[in-house]
């Protein structure tokens, strides 16, 4: 439980600056389904749903579930461009370019590949030719060009 607030501790985002310096901050500790719960146990619809993060609802047990298990068989693996070496060593390449005895590597993961055929098989209507993931609005748009 906060017993002390310091507004200059911490700017959120999307708060008025006098909102900043409130003694007596809204602070969410919980959620479930569309509603989201203050440390003082008041109950809130989360209209935002989380900006569109949680937009199946907060501590929906299945996604809980899916997470779980997608963290104890591979919780993370850069997408990024590796090479093997001729003696079958591999390393990443992702800083800049140098010249080795080496081929470049398509790397990808089963969960990448089985989505993006789900992602084509349902969102276009006519057979577009590959997905391509990136970590936000941004970096898609920016690909584009």
């Amino acid at each position: 439980m906060f017993t002390l607030f310091k507004g200059h501790d911490m700017l959120a985002p999307f708060t008025a600056g006098w909102q900043a310096s409130d003694t007596n901050p809204l602070v969410i500790e919980k959620s479930k389904g569309a509603y989201v719960w203050d440390i003082n146990g008041k109950k809130y619809l989360d209209s935002l749903a989380g900006l569109w993060c949680t937009a199946l609802g907060g501590s929906e047990p299945r996604l809980v579930a899916a997470a779980i298990a997608q963290l104890n068989t591979l919780p993370f693996f850069l997408l990024e461009s590796y090479y093997k070496t001729l003696s079958g060593t591999f390393f990443i390449y992702s800083c800049s370019y140098q010249q080795y005895d080496s081929f470049l590597l398509s790397i990808a993961s089963f969960f990448y590949i089985d989505l993006a055929k789900e992602l084509l098989n349902t969102f276009t209507a006519t057979k577009m030719g590959k997905a391509f993931f990136t970590n936000s609005g941004s970096e898609a748009n920016d690909t584009q060009v």
